[in-house]
């Protein structure tokens, strides 16, 4: 818990997702980000979407296995990318506005979605 007071305190909205990034990848619930994850090939620099429900990034040709996919900006999925390689103490990962808001809406979905409920904790992602 003192951690998470932590990195609230630090009111680092950027700190604060890259965290959570970690933190999912390590419980095991890594997103795929090179692949589409219903038809396998690899994601190219398109329309692409992050479906939290079949767990990463689908390309446009598969949208239809998940109409509630979120569109999602090549610099974000390259920015999620970023933070898994990285080490949290690591500020040389910037991200935008857009896609910082982009990275929370899709953690914060991800998040419900693999604990099967509404997190507390989702509230950090909000700042």
């Amino acid at each position: 818990e003192d951690s998470f007071k932590t990195i609230e305190k630090s009111g680092n909205p950027t700190l604060i997702v890259h965290f959570f990034i970690k933190l999912i990848a390590y419980l095991g619930h890594l997103p795929e980000l090179n692949y589409c994850v219903h038809c396998r090939k690899k994601i190219t620099k398109k329309a692409n979407y992050f479906s939290y429900l079949l767990g990463g990034v689908i390309d446009n040709d598969c949208l239809s296995f998940d109409k509630n996919a979120l569109k999602v900006s090549d610099s974000t999925i390259l920015a999620m990318k970023s933070f898994v390689k990285s080490d949290v103490s690591n500020k040389k990962v910037k991200v935008n506005k857009s896609n910082l808001i982009e990275l929370k809406t899709i953690l914060i979905e991800l998040s419900q979605t693999i604990s099967e409920k509404k997190l507390k904790s989702a509230r950090f992602l909000k700042m």
